[in-house]
């Protein structure tokens, strides 16, 4: 299993190689920061770090050619519930777009649906 490092490399190798712009870049890794602190010592049921989980799915998105704002959304989207951060917090912190996107996921997640 990949470390929360190996991960991080990863993602950093993956932002390396889109045409982020450095402010972008800047924005990201200030997100990761930001995710890895409100996580800190939280560990999911397995066993692994709680920040796995944004960093994986922040991978998957850089590895699409998403946008910065959406890599930075991937990185926050369990800081409000699994952390102690507000939709405010982010707002203030990231803008407007990162938290609208983080807003519409945690509704879909609140979403019941079935297979009929």
């Amino acid at each position: 299993m990949k470390t929360t490092d190996d991960l991080y490399l990863e993602l950093l190798d993956r932002i390396n190689d889109n045409e982020y712009t450095k402010e972008e870049k800047e924005l990201i890794n200030k997100a990761y920061t930001y995710a890895t602190k409100e996580h800190q010592g939280m560990l999911r049921k397995n066993g692994d770090p709680y920040i796995a989980h944004p960093l994986n799915v922040a991978i998957i998105v850089a590895n699409l050619n998403s946008d910065a704002i959406t890599v930075v959304a991937a990185l926050l989207h369990e800081s409000i519930t699994h952390g102690s951060s507000t939709l405010e917090d982010l707002e203030n912190e990231f803008g407007t777009q990162v938290k609208d996107i983080i807003e519409s996921l945690m509704k879909i997640n609140k979403l019941h649906l079935t297979d009929d």
